[in-house]
């Protein structure tokens, strides 16, 4: 289990939360509600509880019925003035992580951060960092910084980031945030030294953050930068550009269709009701789960009970714990399959290019090469895989221990194929088909 999650159960019944800085709604116009009578105008303590069966929400409007009204008290600016071009880390045969630039400091000093929707923490290494080999920020040279004796320390899957709470100038194209509260870090965990991006962008909600203080983008939103409370993230494939951020907007010329909408569980990660994992669209396993969309996890991690059942309708599919890490399975490569999340009972299928992670050979030894080299020919015909026995699968089972029975992480093996926007001022998240899409 990420370690990011170790709280989730506590968090998700409201214990340790901090204050929500907006508890109502975004502080400006509200969303255009009158098509849509049952979304939330509010998320508060009488929202589903992760563990309530009566979690299991419906989808409200699309994009086209439900628009997000223009903010009226910012002018519109041009699309790339807010849009962060994302990169992709690209390592062996799937895409690791996606980070992108962001200015620190008067006057600014560009460091990459990696894009994480699944945490609340902003962070950078600054120059007297023991532990950090990538670039670092200079905060002596900002003549705005501004530092604290607040302690800092977050967790992840790759390990620990401790330092200072300070506060400083971020910028983002042409959106600049005054007093922006961030970790500036002087010791990490060697795996962050492996990764091209300096430090960590946290875009889940400020009520789960660490450092107690409000994210980027709820600054962006309490600074009025924004002409809507909403962000939307494109995510490629298995190419180092192509990938954005688009603050306040969402960028209908990387979606295939309209958005579907669903309503948030709870202000802390963006999380949706989640009820079905399934090899086929059509066969919804009925289950109820809630699932944190995470653009910071590389894959879709469900409870184990819920990936033994998912894997169980794949015949030849066995879990290989001791060879790969817990809670992965193989699976024989040339099943013919349509891993599908359902949310609310809507399917979405997730590409198998991104499912299926590369082949075993007969010593048992994971092949990324070959699988690479197949997605570059951007094919999906079986004929290929018929060769060889069994293929990694990107699904992952955790245990339970510390983490609550009903929790999914859905990553970026799905991101790929949806575009996500994420509305904080409405209380949701839609999906439209991604371009990626085939």
């Amino acid at each position: 289990m990420s370690n990011k999650y170790r709280d989730a159960g506590d968090i998700i019944e409201g214990i340790g939360l901090n204050d929500d800085p907006y508890p109502d709604t975004y502080p400006g116009p509200a969303l255009n509600q009158t098509n849509n009578p049952t979304h939330p105008q509010s998320l508060n303590s009488t929202q589903p509880s992760l563990f309530s069966a009566s979690s299991a929400l419906t989808p409200v409007g699309n994009a086209a019925s439900d628009p997000v009204p223009p903010n009226p008290n910012v002018p519109p600016n041009p699309l790339a003035d807010r849009t962060m071009r994302v990169m992709d880390y690209v390592e062996g045969n799937y895409d690791k992580l996606y980070y992108g630039p962001l200015g620190f400091g008067t006057p600014p000093q560009q460091l990459d951060v990696i894009i994480d929707t699944g945490s609340a923490d902003l962070w950078a290494p600054v120059q007297s960092c023991r532990t950090c080999q990538n670039l670092e920020f200079n905060e002596e040279a900002s003549s705005t910084y501004i530092k604290t004796k607040q302690k800092f320390k977050v967790a992840y899957a790759t390990g620990n980031a401790i330092g200072m709470v300070a506060f400083d100038t971020v910028a983002m194209g042409g959106l600049k945030v005054q007093r922006q509260g961030f970790g500036a870090v002087t010791v990490f965990t060697d795996e962050f030294n492996k990764n091209p991006a300096s430090g960590l962008l946290g875009l889940a909600f400020g009520t789960i953050a660490k450092s107690k203080q409000p994210t980027l983008f709820e600054n962006m939103m309490s600074q009025r930068l924004l002409a809507n409370p909403i962000f939307g993230i494109h995510l490629a494939r298995g190419q180092t550009y192509g990938s954005e951020l688009c603050f306040g907007c969402s960028d209908m010329t990387k979606t295939k269709g309209d958005t579907t909408w669903f309503p948030l569980v709870q202000k802390s990660w963006w999380t949706i009701s989640m009820n079905g994992l399934s090899a086929s669209p059509e066969n919804n396993q009925n289950n109820t789960l809630v699932a944190a969309i995470d653009s910071g996890a590389s894959f879709i991690t469900v409870p184990e009970n819920i990936a033994a059942q998912f894997y169980n309708s794949i015949p030849g599919s066995r879990r290989v714990d001791k060879e790969y890490g817990a809670g992965f399975y193989v699976y024989p490569c040339a099943a013919k399959i349509q891993p599908t999340l359902f949310f609310s009972g809507v399917p979405f299928t997730v590409a198998m290019e991104d499912f299926n992670l590369g082949p075993i050979d007969e010593s048992g030894e994971y092949v990324p090469c070959f699988h690479a080299s197949i997605k570059r020919q951007g094919s999906a015909d079986l004929r290929f895989w018929n060769v060889l026995r069994e293929c990694l699968a990107g699904i992952v089972g955790t245990d339970n221990t510390g983490f609550p029975p009903n929790l999914a992480i859905v990553g970026d093996m799905f991101l790929k194929s949806w575009y996500a926007t994420f509305d904080y001022g409405g209380g949701r998240v839609g999906f439209a088909p991604s371009i990626n899409q085939r």
